[in-house]
C-alpha cells in the first residue's frame, strides 16, 4: 500500500491524530443492501479523525473501497458450522485469527467494526487477544442457532438497523447496554444528482399506463411472486398496469415461469440489475412495491422518497419504523394478496393521494434517514467504546453481562431444535 492511501488527507499531524477502524465484511461478490450501507458509512467518515481498513472476502467490494483509497484485504472467509462443507475447518480459522491480530498491529487499530454476524466468529477471538472494543452492524436476523455459533452475545456492543434485530438478542438476555438502534440513511445529494432514466419510453408503455416499480435481489425472501399475482389479479379486472422488477438473483428462472404460466409477460418486465435506481424511479414510475416475506429495513423504501414515489408495503420486520401507514405509505398484511390489490386500486385511483404520501416521506427522510445522521450516530459509539477500553472501564467489567446472556442463551438452546441442525435424529428401527 502506498503512503497516499493510507492517508486519505496528506496531511501526517492529522492522520496521527486519527483513530484507525479495522471494517470486516463477509458478504456475496454483489453492492446491495449492507455493502451499500458499509461504502456509505466509509465514504462519510470525517477523514481527520478516522482512517477507516477494510477487511473483506469479495473483489466486488475490495473495487468500491479502492476507489476511496481505503487500504483492502480480499480473501476467503472460513466459517466453523458453514452451511456448506467444510463445517469444521479449524485449521482455516486459527488462520483467520492470526491475521486478523496481524492486522490489528499493522494498521494500529482502535477499533474493530463487523457488518454483519459471521465474521464475529473469529474477530472475538482478535479483539479479547488484542483488548479492543469489538462492534457487530446487523442487518438481518439470526436464527438462535446462528446467533450461538457466530458469538453475537461476545461482542462489545451490537448496532442493529431496526428494533426486530436487536429484539432477538435482549430475548437473549444480552444487556441492554449493549445493544443500540441505528437506522441506515442514505446519501441524499449524491442519490439525487443520478441521471432520470426515462423508464417509460425504455418500456415503450403508453402514457396512461400505470407503472410499479419493485426493487432487489431475486430471491425468495422479497417476494417477488406476490407482486406478480397481485397484478395477474389487477389485469382480471381490466387494469391497465406494467410492473417493472429492479434486481437480478437465483429466482429469475422459477419467475420467468410463474410469468409464462399467467401470461403476463407483457405485463411484467424482469429489467435486472440496475445501478441507478433513483434515475429509475424518477423516471415515470407512479409506484414504489415491496412484497418481501421479511424485510429489517429496506433501503429502497427510502430510494423511493428521495425520487418522490410512494410507497405500498407489507406490515413486516423494520418496514414499518421506515414507513408510517397512511402518513407516508400503505402498509398491508405480508403476503394477503387481497389487501394489497385493494392499496394498489387506491393508489392509482388517487393521485393526490400517492403525492401526498410521497411528499411526507421525502420530509420524514431528511430529518430521519440520512447518511450524516446515520454516521454522527455510529462513531458517537466508537468514541464511547474506544473511550471506555482507554480507560479500562470496558475490560472485564462485563463478565456478569455475559454469563447472563449465556445462561438465558443456554436455556434457549435447551428448548429448542437447534441440535437438529447438525444432528438429526435417526428413525427408529423397525
Amino acid at each position: 500500500m502506498t503512503e497516499n492511501k493510507l492517508n486519505r488527507s496528506g496531511k501526517d499531524n492529522i492522520a496521527n491524530n486519527r483513530k484507525n477502524i479495522l471494517f470486516v465484511h463477509y458478504g456475496e461478490g454483489w453492492i446491495r443492501g449492507s455493502e451499500r450501507c458499509l461504502l456509505d458509512l466509509l465514504t462519510f467518515l470525517d477523514s481527520r479523525n478516522y482512517r477507516p481498513v477494510l477487511w473483506c472476502n469479495s473483489e466486488v467490494l475490495k473495487k468500491e473501497a479502492e476507489e476511496l483509497n481505503i487500504p483492502t484485504i480480499c480473501q476467503p472467509f472460513p466459517l466453523l458450522f458453514a452451511e456448506q462443507p467444510p463445517r469444521f475447518n479449524c485449521i482455516g480459522f486459527y488462520q483467520l485469527v492470526r491475521q486478523g491480530m496481524g492486522l490489528v498491529k499493522q494498521y494500529n487499530i482502535d477499533l474493530i467494526h463487523a457488518n454483519s454476524g459471521a465474521p464475529c466468529q473469529w474477530l472475538n477471538w482478535v479483539a479479547r487477544a488484542c483488548q479492543l472494543p469489538l462492534v457487530a452492524h446487523i442487518h438481518s436476523r439470526y436464527p438462535l442457532w446462528q446467533r450461538w455459533v457466530l458469538g453475537l452475545h461476545q461482542v462489545d456492543h451490537v448496532i442493529g438497523v431496526s428494533h426486530p434485530v436487536i429484539e432477538q438478542l435482549r430475548g437473549d438476555g444480552m444487556a441492554e447496554s449493549k445493544l443500540s438502534v441505528i437506522a441506515n440513511g442514505v446519501a441524499i445529494q449524491n442519490l439525487s444528482q443520478q441521471p432520470v432514466v426515462d423508464l417509460r419510453q425504455k418500456l415503450h408503455l403508453s402514457p396512461g399506463t400505470f407503472l410499479i416499480a419493485a426493487v432487489g435481489s431475486l430471491i425468495f425472501r422479497k417476494g417477488f411472486d406476490i407482486a406478480i399475482e397481485a397484478c395477474a389479479a389487477l389485469e382480471k379486472q381490466g387494469v391497465d398496469l406494467h410492473l417493472v422488477i429492479i434486481g437480478e438473483g437465483e429466482q429469475r428462472a422459477n419467475l420467468e415461469q410463474q410469468l409464462s404460466e399467467l401470461k403476463l409477460e407483457h405485463r411484467v418486465t424482469l429489467l435486472g440489475e440496475q445501478p441507478d435506481v433513483v434515475g429509475h424511479l424518477k423516471g415515470g414510475c407512479d409506484l414504489l412495491l415491496s412484497t418481501a416475506r421479511e424485510e429489517v429495513f429496506g433501503l429502497v423504501l427510502l430510494e423511493a422518497a428521495l425520487a418522490g414515489v410512494a410507497v405500498a408495503a407489507p406490515r413486516v420486520g423494520g418496514i414499518p419504523e421506515v414507513i408510517v401507514d397512511r402518513q407516508t405509505g400503505l402498509l398491508h398484511q405480508p403476503g394477503d394478496v387481497d389487501e394489497l390489490v385493494s392499496h394498489l386500486k387506491a393508489l392509482m385511483l388517487a393521485p393526490e393521494l400517492r403525492v401526498q404520501l410521497a411528499a411526507a416521506s421525502y420530509e420524514r427522510l431528511q430529518v430521519q434517514f440520512s447518511i450524516q445522521a446515520n454516521v454522527f450516530k455510529v462513531t458517537a459509539q466508537y468514541e464511547q467504546l474506544i473511550t471506555a477500553y482507554s480507560n479500562h472501564a470496558l475490560i472485564n467489567t462485563d463478565i456478569k453481562s455475559r454469563g447472563t446472556s449465556w445462561f438465558n442463551l443456554l436455556r434457549s438452546i435447551a428448548h429448542s431444535d437447534i441440535w437438529q441442525k447438525y444432528w438429526p435424529k435417526r428413525s427408529p428401527v423397525v
